[in-house]
Protein backbone atom coordinates (compact mmCIF):
# COMPACT_ATOMS: atom_id res chain seq x y z
CA UNK A 1 0.00 0.00 0.00
CA UNK A 2 2.97 2.94 0.71
CA UNK A 3 2.99 2.39 -3.23
CA UNK A 4 -0.34 3.46 -3.79
CA UNK A 5 -2.60 1.84 -6.11
CA UNK A 6 -1.52 -0.07 -9.46
CA UNK A 7 -2.80 -2.33 -12.09
CA UNK A 8 -1.34 -4.15 -15.03
CA UNK A 9 -2.45 -2.13 -17.63
CA UNK A 10 -1.11 1.35 -18.76
CA UNK A 11 -4.44 2.20 -20.28
CA UNK A 12 -6.82 0.96 -17.81
CA UNK A 13 -4.33 3.37 -15.36
CA UNK A 14 -4.99 6.20 -17.23
CA UNK A 15 -8.73 5.73 -16.83
CA UNK A 16 -8.32 5.43 -13.34
CA UNK A 17 -5.82 8.47 -12.90
CA UNK A 18 -8.95 10.38 -14.64
CA UNK A 19 -11.70 9.23 -12.44
CA UNK A 20 -9.17 9.82 -9.07
CA UNK A 21 -8.98 13.23 -10.84
CA UNK A 22 -12.43 13.86 -11.19
CA UNK A 23 -13.53 12.38 -7.88
CA UNK A 24 -14.78 14.54 -4.60
CA UNK A 25 -13.98 11.50 -2.56
CA UNK A 26 -12.04 8.28 -3.75
CA UNK A 27 -12.97 4.74 -2.10
CA UNK A 28 -11.62 1.76 -2.81
CA UNK A 29 -12.70 -1.40 -3.01
CA UNK A 30 -9.36 -4.21 -2.19
CA UNK A 31 -9.20 -7.71 -1.78
CA UNK A 32 -6.79 -8.17 0.76
CA UNK A 33 -4.72 -10.59 -1.56
CA UNK A 34 -3.58 -7.17 -3.66
CA UNK A 35 -2.01 -6.03 -0.49
CA UNK A 36 1.79 -5.86 -1.11
CA UNK A 37 1.70 -6.22 -4.40
CA UNK A 38 2.97 -3.32 -6.98
CA UNK A 39 1.52 -3.85 -10.15
CA UNK A 40 3.02 -2.08 -13.78
CA UNK A 41 1.16 0.95 -13.52
CA UNK A 42 0.26 3.00 -10.62
CA UNK A 43 -2.71 5.16 -10.92
CA UNK A 44 -3.63 6.58 -7.20
CA UNK A 45 -1.39 7.79 -4.82
CA UNK A 46 -2.22 6.79 -0.96
CA UNK A 47 -2.78 9.91 -0.08
CA UNK A 48 -5.49 10.61 -2.39
CA UNK A 49 -7.58 7.37 -0.84
CA UNK A 50 -10.25 8.97 1.65
CA UNK A 51 -11.85 5.54 2.17
CA UNK A 52 -10.34 1.76 1.71
CA UNK A 53 -12.87 -0.99 1.64
CA UNK A 54 -11.30 -4.81 1.93
CA UNK A 55 -12.18 -8.43 3.25
CA UNK A 56 -10.80 -9.36 6.92
CA UNK A 57 -8.04 -10.70 5.94
CA UNK A 58 -6.24 -7.26 6.66
CA UNK A 59 -4.23 -7.32 9.89
CA UNK A 60 -4.59 -4.92 13.05
CA UNK A 61 -1.22 -3.28 12.57
CA UNK A 62 -1.75 -2.18 9.00
CA UNK A 63 -5.28 -0.85 9.65
CA UNK A 64 -3.90 1.51 12.02
CA UNK A 65 -1.37 2.59 9.47
CA UNK A 66 -3.82 3.26 7.15
CA UNK A 67 -5.83 5.46 9.87
CA UNK A 68 -3.08 7.22 11.13
CA UNK A 69 -2.83 8.45 7.25
CA UNK A 70 -6.87 9.74 7.59
CA UNK A 71 -7.97 6.95 5.38
CA UNK A 72 -10.82 5.28 6.87
CA UNK A 73 -10.81 1.37 6.91
CA UNK A 74 -13.40 -1.10 6.31
CA UNK A 75 -12.84 -5.04 7.08
CA UNK A 76 -15.98 -6.72 5.89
Amino acid sequence: MESGLSVLNSDEAEVKKAMVAAAKEVICLVDYSKFHHVAFAPFCPLHKIGTLVTDSRILPAEIESLQSRGIQVHAV
